[in-house]
């Protein structure tokens, strides 16, 4: 199908330049989680498969001679039980799209701009803690991989927000905009692009650099930039991200 005539153009970037407005970043790691949920991650530790079951076959106990040195005493055979699977880990309330958002947050600002409390953003991402989770969203063509960036070695709150915010701030290729299926989607696309530049105060410098960077993967969310939470998806074992207008 040939592109509509009126179809604006979106412009690709070489490079990765981020701009956002002026707020106090929040460093997580200086904050302090509450004594229960500090303690209970320190008790835990590494996350490890459960030991295999151990259950021994019962002997006999028949001999045929009184002599200590002769009998046909049958030696026990051990029996191994596979472990089941491991349960699915619990995800923080706040970040449950189940229990409803706790918070307001734009996808496209970074989490300092939000009122999320910092003992929150602390705090692990879920019962038990784990090194990463992976995130995938109907509006977006791939899955963005969420890793521990505390030397807890957890994933907490603020990594999945900040991990979000920053993988959704690069820039789009040609071939990842090809991959939006119809020309209308290319229009809502290129659309939300020009939105969010026009945000800034026409003239500054942070409307000039988003302006010539181009589009971004935020933009794939089109109207639909704030976070709602997550949910977990059963059968790829990969957590499916909410959104909201």
């Amino acid at each position: 199908m040939a592109p509509s005539g009126n179809l604006k153009t979106v412009r690709f970037a070489l490079e990765q330049k981020y701009y956002s407005p002026p707020c106090s970043p929040i460093s997580p790691s200086s904050s302090t989680s509450s004594t229960s949920s500090a303690s209970t991650i320190d008790s835990v530790g590494p996350i490890t498969p459960p030991s295999l079951d151990f259950a021994p076959l019962p002997m006999s106990s028949k001999s045929y001679s009184n002599s200590l040195y002769h009998s046909d005493t049958v030696a026990a055979k051990p029996v191994y039980v596979s472990p089941g699977p491991l349960p699915r880990p619990q995800l923080h309330p706040a970040l449950d799209a189940m229990m409803g958002p706790w918070f307001s947050y734009d996808l496209c600002l970074p989490p300092s701009s939000s009122n999320i409390p910092l003992q929150t953003l602390a705090e692990p991402a879920t019962t038990p803690a784990i090194p990463e989770l992976q995130v995938s969203c109907p509006h977006l063509p791939w899955v963005i991989t969420i890793r521990a960036q505390t030397r807890n070695r957890y994933v907490t709150v603020s990594d999945v927000l900040y991990g979000l915010h920053t993988s959704l701030r690069k820039n789009i290729t040609q071939k990842e905009y090809d991959l939006l299926p119809t020309i209308r989607d290319k229009e809502k696309v290129t659309l939300a692009y020009q939105k969010r530049y026009k945000s800034y105060r026409r003239g500054s410098v942070a409307y000039q650099e988003e302006k010539r960077a181009g589009a971004k993967r935020i933009d794939f969310l089109m109207t639909s930039r704030r976070f709602a939470g997550l949910c977990a998806h059963h059968e790829t074992g990969v957590w499916s991200m909410c959104v909201s207008r």
